[in-house]
């Protein structure tokens, strides 16, 4: 009896290991938190990998990046897989494998004396969680439980497009062409700045939006080139607000997103974002404030 339970153990550990050997798509795993939603994580994880984005494979927006990764000689996969923990918590799995010597990383993971190959990559990670702490601690989010009116206003607009995580620079581009319009009519805005988004393409990472500061209505602006005037109309929306650099602040359109989703609720990505502060006065980004309104259908 003995004997035959020691021959069953012995052949289920050759099978095993013949799985993880030969079968097993990935060599190891690992597994972390990060802080804030889905969308955040995703978008603070692609920032801490731009230098290596032209080997990246395929992304699933808020949920996966599957990329190659070259660590010291040895060529990775990395799948990185996304899941809400919590409201404020994220759970980050990464599976990896080795594409240069993928037998014998297998049978260094097998091997309990040996830990040549996870403490290379825990190395790794743990200056990656360090740098992802770093980033998200410069920033914070809070999505509102209950939905908001958004309140119709006359605006003076210019249109632009942009890569979602250059929009600020974009916008500080057209700061020249709506000046000139103020000039032009000798005015000022009689509330905080916005951005109207039109298109938002979360697959390719590209926005097409309005520029807007609210104005008085009047029958005698002059429209100057590169300008228009709009009619933003009111509407219920979901809402969020955001404090850090406006630079990053579609983190939290993601979140809003994602929370839509959960709660069943359909959405108009034609996002409104409400800016508070101003960055060519207030040099310190870390209390800028925005907020962030989601049309619902």
């Amino acid at each position: 009896m003995v004997k035959r339970i020691v021959l069953s153990l012995l052949v289920l550990a050759v099978c095993v290991a013949g799985w993880y050997l030969f079968i097993k798509e990935y060599d190891y795993q690992v597994n972390f938190k990060g802080n804030y939603g889905q969308a955040s994580v995703y978008y603070d994880l692609l920032d801490a990998q731009k230098s290596n984005e032209q080997n990246q494979i395929s992304k699933k927006p808020f949920k996966e990046i599957l990329e190659n990764k070259q660590l010291g000689d040895t060529l990775f996969t990395f799948q990185w897989l996304l899941q809400t923990e919590t409201d404020s918590t994220t759970h980050i799995t990464v599976n990896i494998k080795d594409r240069t010597n993928p037998l014998a990383a297998r049978i260094s993971v097998l091997n309990p004396f040996d830990d040549t190959y996870s403490s290379y990559l825990k190395k790794y990670f743990i200056e990656l969680k360090n740098d992802l702490k770093a980033a998200q601690s410069a920033y914070s989010v809070n999505l509102n439980k209950e939905k908001e009116e958004f309140k119709g206003k006359y605006c003076v607009c210019a249109q632009g497009e942009s890569k979602t995580d250059q929009k600020a620079s974009e916008m500080l581009a057209l700061m020249g062409v709506i000046d000139r319009f103020f000039n032009k009519n000798q005015l000022k805005p009689i509330n905080n700045p916005l951005l109207w988004i039109e298109n938002w393409n979360n697959s390719e990472n590209k926005i097409n939006f309005n520029f807007c500061f609210p104005i008085n209505k009047s029958d005698s602006l002059v429209v100057t080139p590169g300008t228009s005037l709009k009619m933003l109309p009111s509407f219920e929306a979901e809402t969020a607000e955001f404090t850090g650099n406006y630079k990053l602040s579609h983190r939290i359109w993601g979140d809003l997103l994602l929370k839509s989703d959960a709660d069943d609720i359909q959405i108009d990505k034609k996002i409104i974002e409400v800016y508070y502060n101003n960055p060519m006065t207030e040099s310190n980004s870390e209390t800028w404030k925005s907020k962030i309104y989601m049309p619902v259908k």
